[in-house]
């Protein structure tokens, strides 16, 4: 069975050869109807790009493409590109609750302290974001997973997977994409099953709060720290 990656490797007929990302996805699409979703295609074109810059959150991918410049590609040339040292395709991760512990966008305002109990407090009463919320665990599942970056898996009361993603701080696109690579990449993994997302955050931007009226399947939730005092003395 043919997979998204090499897919895309049958797109190129030569090493010189760019494309942009609507041509990958329409073309890919036209020859394998109904396979992978566009999300999904373009997904494997950032994991599967030695350069762009969110190719680190997909070590598992084969690293076969160069990014010329946003939405373009061609195919990896270490005479042109340098060398490259492909790391073993190895990493498995559990889908339990929490699958990797966070790492933080350097941007203003981002808070890993907050954000680490933030993500202990949802994870003792997650209901508080959703009545009827509960932290997803399955005994014995073993999957592996291109979406190495989910800091809560839940389900919701309909039975959906509810991915949620916490930022310390204030929220921006690249949080958007996060979360939105790492429910394409469940999907990819867990076929029909319904994936939502969740975003909570302190505050967001006004890109992503643009973006998201073009979102339907991920919301977005402010929260606000709460200070009670005690007197000992």
């Amino acid at each position: 069975m043919i997979t998204c990656t090499q897919a895309i490797k049958e797109e190129f007929k030569d090493k010189d050869q760019i494309l942009t990302t609507k041509q990958i996805v329409d073309q890919i699409q036209k020859k394998y109807p109904g396979k992978w979703k566009g999300i999904t295609i373009r997904t494997h074109l950032i994991g599967c790009s030695i350069n762009h810059k969110s190719t680190k959150w997909y070590p598992t991918f084969q690293k076969f493409l160069y990014t010329i410049e946003p939405g373009k590609v061609r195919l990896f040339d270490p005479e042109k590109d340098g060398a490259f040292k492909q790391l073993p395709n190895t990493l498995k991760v559990q889908l339990v609750a929490v699958v990797s512990d966070p790492i933080e966008e350097k941007s203003p305002g981002v808070n890993p302290a907050l954000q680490k109990d933030l993500r202990k407090y949802l994870r003792r009463d997650i209901a508080r974001l959703e009545p009827r919320f509960k932290l997803f665990s399955q005994e014995g599942l073993d999957v592996s997973t291109e979406a190495a970056k989910i800091d809560i898996l839940a389900t919701d009361s309909e039975g959906n997977l509810v991915v949620i993603k916490l930022k310390g701080g204030t929220a921006t696109i690249g949080t958007l994409d996060q979360i939105l690579n790492s429910m394409a990449s469940l999907k990819n993994e867990l076929g029909e099953r319904s994936i939502r997302g969740l975003i909570v955050a302190k505050d967001f931007d006004n890109e992503i709060v643009l973006a998201m009226k073009k979102t339907t399947n991920v919301s977005l939730v402010k929260y606000k720290a709460k200070y009670d005092f005690e007197a000992i003395g």
